[in-house]
């Protein structure tokens, strides 16, 4: 589906096509995957709209569309800034009906900042083989290294960076580091091998508290790898 066409049924039974494309579902486990640099923000039974779906953090993890109950509402971030809201309806032999709706006649521009002042800031050694951060603490090198389970943002183990189930990462591509960048990424993953990481990599990250950071590699190596963080909010 492109969201952003104003095409009949968004262009649903078109070929897939990555570039133009928001939405591609795959036959293997029935699932919605977002392409390009669209993204997905699963809310559940919670009633979406703008407000809530311009509020969410979105991600590029499938959705499997055969688990969804009647009345779930998925919110998309388009490869063009708009927001959408699909929410099911009915499942049939041939798939997933939904009913969809598109704000925005222009793209959305991004969205004023409205927590930027800086939480934390400092450097860590991070060691890759097992250290877990909680980003959302004023403790000196954010509690490292007793960080509950509970608390942690991130942790590390065997040379690679971990989110968690509420806390998502993101690579920065020759972007400028800073809160508005962070704040404006639509493509977040849960782990960062240190294969992907050198010297200067700049990685964002969402914490389980709905704040973000910067982490920025000094001195990349196994296992021990130091980082400049920035938290704000």
């Amino acid at each position: 589906m492109d969201l952003d066409s104003a095409t009949p049924d968004w262009g649903s039974l078109e070929k897939a096509n990555n570039a133009i494309h928001d939405i591609i579902t795959t036959t293997s486990g029935g699932k919605a995957n977002a392409v390009g640099a669209s993204g997905l923000a699963l809310l559940g039974g919670q009633d979406g709209d703008y407000e809530t779906c311009r509020s969410q953090t979105y991600v590029k993890s499938p959705v499997a569309l055969v688990d969804l109950a009647v009345g779930t509402n998925i919110c998309v971030f388009t490869s063009e800034r708009r927001y959408a809201l699909l929410v099911a309806q009915a499942h049939g032999r041939l798939g997933t009906t939904f009913r969809v709706t598109v704000w925005g006649s222009e793209a959305a521009p991004a969205q004023p900042a409205p927590n930027a002042t800086v939480r934390n800031t400092g450097d860590v050694a991070l060691n890759l083989a097992g250290a877990r951060l909680n980003l959302d603490s004023t403790a000196p090198a954010w509690g490292a290294p007793g960080v509950a389970v509970t608390d942690m943002d991130i942790n590390t183990s065997r040379n690679v960076i971990y989110g968690t189930e509420t806390s998502q990462l993101a690579i920065l591509e020759g972007e400028r580091g800073d809160y508005e960048t962070c704040r404006s990424q639509t493509t977040w993953t849960r782990n960062i091998k240190l294969e992907e990481v050198g010297a200067g990599t700049k990685i964002c990250v969402y914490t389980t508290e709905k704040r973000f950071a910067l982490m920025v590699a000094q001195e990349p190596g196994a296992p021990i790898t130091r980082f400049s963080i920035t938290t704000w909010g």
